[in-house]
């Protein structure tokens, strides 16, 4: 059993990305792990605290991510998420 990695930013190329990576897990027996960068920006700018920023952040973007791991769960493949809060997604 493998493992794929599918980064995810909400648009449609992930979304097309994500499921190619579900075709080829369930030929290959393999899991997902759904990973999406969330972009803070600096509390400078904002002001705000980063915990606040980041609570923003969670319910805007949970929501894709949740669809996500909901594709993968329609079709039976084993998926894991992860969201990473940071500054540069590279």
């Amino acid at each position: 059993m493998g493992k794929i990695l599918v980064p995810i930013d909400g648009s449609s190329n992930s979304v097309r990305g994500l499921e190619k990576a579900i075709e080829f897990a369930r030929d290959s027996n393999s899991s997902i792990t759904i990973l999406h960068i969330a972009i803070l920006p600096p509390v400078y700018t904002i002001g705000h605290s980063k915990d606040k920023v980041k609570m923003s952040l969670v319910k805007k973007e949970q929501k894709f991510v949740q669809d996500a791991e909901d594709r993968c769960t329609n079709q039976n493949i084993p998926c894991t998420t992860k969201i990473i809060y940071g500054y540069d997604p590279a």
